[in-house]
């Protein structure tokens, strides 16, 4: 499997995960001074994608490969420690037939991460 990080997206064939950072917010009410921690919430994407010569079968993959990430991310929602926490929030699905005339299928997982920034 394939595994890519803010990378546009593209048909390595087989099953791939494609990983974007969509948005970053820190709440207004929280001071800024040296010496502190900053909360920043993250919304990250995930898009677990198949892509096969069937439409059932890469829509078999793909569902398959969506339930291991979120198993995988309901593990440990603080990421051994370096987020406060983390939740799933939802996400799209879309299937087409490529360019190269074989079919996609892909399911995004919206991944929201409250993280802690410090200048120690």
């Amino acid at each position: 499997m394939t595994v890519v990080i803010e990378e546009p997206l593209y048909n390595p064939r087989g099953s791939a995960i494609f990983i974007y950072l969509d948005r970053r917010d820190a709440p207004t009410e929280q001071g800024f001074a040296a010496n502190t921690r900053l909360l920043e919430r993250l919304r990250i994407s995930i898009w677990c994608f198949h892509f096969g010569l069937d439409l059932i079968g890469a829509i078999e993959a793909r569902d398959d490969l969506l339930g291991n990430t979120e198993v995988a991310l309901m593990t440990d929602d603080t990421f051994s420690g370096a987020a406060d926490a983390s939740w799933i929030t939802g996400g799209e699905f879309l299937s087409a037939l490529t360019e190269e005339e074989d079919f996609m299928s892909g399911a995004e997982i919206v991944l929201m991460v409250d993280a802690i920034l410090t200048t120690t």
